[in-house]
């Protein structure tokens, strides 16, 4: 029965994932603010992102809090060590003070898991 246990021990220790050996990304900046935007403008911004795993990592998708906000992200995966952008784009389609906040999803190449989320939050003024 000891033997039994060792066994099921080990076996659980080789199958465990290394958490060293997938793709994660970060972001240059948690909070992007977009200034003063006129009523019905458009502005832009650039968020750099970063994979700092071992392995590739792909964007799934983009969710925006809100309609008024629009993100762009790269379509091919992001390498080990790789930079790359999302482009924003925020509508001013009311005044007062804006909080959008942005999620990436994806995961890295062959997880099976759950997509790692990441967000930013957009700041601007109408």
């Amino acid at each position: 029965m000891k033997y039994l246990g060792l066994l099921i021990m080990f076996g659980c220790l080789a199958c465990r994932r290394d958490l060293g050996s997938r793709g994660q990304i970060i972001v240059e900046h948690s909070v992007v603010d977009m200034g003063i935007v006129p009523f019905q403008g458009v502005t832009s911004a650039r968020i750099c992102i970063r994979n700092i795993g071992r392995v590739s990592y792909s964007i799934k998708s983009i969710v925006a809090g809100c309609a008024c906000t629009v993100a762009l992200a790269p379509i091919r995966a992001i390498l080990p060590g790789e930079e790359s952008a999302i482009e924003l784009e925020y509508h001013a389609t009311r005044y007062g003070m804006a909080e959008v906040t942005v999620y990436i999803s994806g995961n890295s190449e062959g997880s099976l898991e759950e997509d790692e989320i990441t967000s930013v939050k957009l700041v601007a003024t109408t």
